[in-house]
């Protein structure tokens, strides 16, 4: 091979590769165009699946806040037990709960 037919070999590879490029470019665009609604589609699903994780994960970490509220309420003491009991509004069997309103001013 003389220099004119090496030449000739690599414009000729490079027409191969630009030519290929255009070509995929294109079936990326028509492939693009057919699946808008599928990849939209997609896109929606992702944007909820995310929102739902945060939402358990909100939820895991009041369960494990209300888990250790429950382990103060078997095991605390009694000061434990009383904010507890009137964060929750809880009672204990055969107990009755009363809850006092505070009077607001009246006005004159």
């Amino acid at each position: 091979m003389g220099p004119q037919n090496i030449k000739k070999f690599f414009r000729s590879r490079r027409l191969f590769s630009f030519g290929s490029l255009i070509c995929l470019c294109i079936a990326l665009a028509i492939w693009l165009t057919i699946n808008r609604n599928n990849l939209h589609e997609l896109f929606t699903a992702y944007q909820m699946r995310n929102k739902e994780r945060a939402e358990v994960r909100v939820l895991e970490k009041s369960t494990i806040k209300m888990e250790e509220d429950k382990q103060y309420l078997i095991k605390g003491d009694f000061e434990n037990e009383k904010v507890i009991r009137e964060r929750y509004r809880m009672a204990k069997p055969g107990e009755r709960l009363i809850i006092l309103k505070e009077e607001q001013d009246k006005p004159k």
